[in-house]
């Protein structure tokens, strides 16, 4: 159980947090509306050309002209140096911020035209930092952010929230352990409640997974790698054509990828199998697997 000190440290930085969000602008800026849903599935994702900074160092560019196709049903596996730009591509996905240059489309369409609400119903991710609310069940903390039109009536309540499980591989839990209150989890646990949480909207089209093993000891983040696993499994046998961008410095998390796109210095400087790349001499993959900063 969380200290006092530990539950007024949380309380500070979330009283913070929420200051800092109502002092965003709520100003649109979209320069048109797309409310359908087809731009997430008609096409691949691509990066073209983009540029950007953070407004508190506009001189430093993070990313430079970088270029990236994501195809439909793919699985990436992005990988790099710290501060090459990797959580950054994550952060321009969900149109947290808008690129200085270049342009991001979903399916041939400018996100910069599409509803940001639609944009990110459709995406679910999965952080390296849970937020759970340890006081409402664990059932809840799956549905959280679900319309209550899409939870109508109390069977298909149960029908998202097994499919999501049984997919996350929370196999630790009965009907009656759902109902129950999370409580403290291990990092495994939550992260694998994340994913099941990424998973219980039925129009996700694209999963963001940041780093999110990245803190776990080996036998949690096999769960939540086994989980991984069963979502691809799930895409596929569903022919949702789902889409999977994985920020990992795990070499098990690359291997299972279908390709491994490698960043550095804003841009992309490698792509493809895992075992090709880091057998290939010179290769920046290859010098950052033998530097050692990688974990196996």
């Amino acid at each position: 159980m969380f200290s006092t000190a530990d539950k007024i440290s949380k309380a500070t930085q979330a009283t913070h947090d929420l200051l800092t969000l109502t002092e965003l602008s709520t100003d649109d800026t979209s320069e048109a509306k797309v409310f359908s849903h087809s731009f997430l599935t008609s096409g691949p994702i691509v990066f073209d050309r983009v540029s950007f900074a953070y407004p508190s160092r506009p001189s430093n560019l993070i990313l430079d002209n970088f270029s990236l196709r994501i195809n439909h049903g793919e699985c990436i596996a992005l990988v790099g140096a710290s501060g090459s730009g990797k959580s950054t591509v994550a952060s321009l996905l969900q149109r947290l911020y808008e690129p200085l240059e270049g342009r991001i489309c979903f399916g041939g369409t400018n996100i910069k035209e599409v509803d940001t609400q639609r944009l990110r119903n459709g995406l679910g991710v999965v952080s390296q930092a849970p937020q759970l609310f340890e006081s409402a069940s664990v059932e809840d903390n799956i549905l959280y952010g679900i319309s209550s039109e899409s939870l109508a009536g109390e069977t298909q309540r149960e029908k998202i929230v097994q499919r999501a499980t049984s997919f996350a591989n929370i196999d630790w839990l009965d009907g009656a352990g759902l109902k129950a209150p999370l409580g403290e989890v291990s990092g495994g646990q939550a992260q694998r409640i994340q994913i099941a949480r990424a998973l219980a909207r039925s129009d996700v089209h694209l999963l963001i997974f940041d780093e999110c093993t990245s803190a776990l000891d080996g036998e949690n983040q096999r769960q939540v790698l086994e989980a991984i696993m069963n979502v691809r499994r799930m895409a596929g046998e569903e022919n949702q054509g789902l889409k999977m961008v994985v920020i990992t410095h795990k070499t098990e998390v690359m291997q299972m990828c279908d390709r491994v796109v490698v960043v550095k210095e804003g841009k992309v400087c490698e792509e493809g199998v895992y075992e090709e790349l880091v057998a290939k001499k010179g290769g920046v993959l290859r010098e950052l697997a033998r530097g050692g900063i990688w974990e196996a």
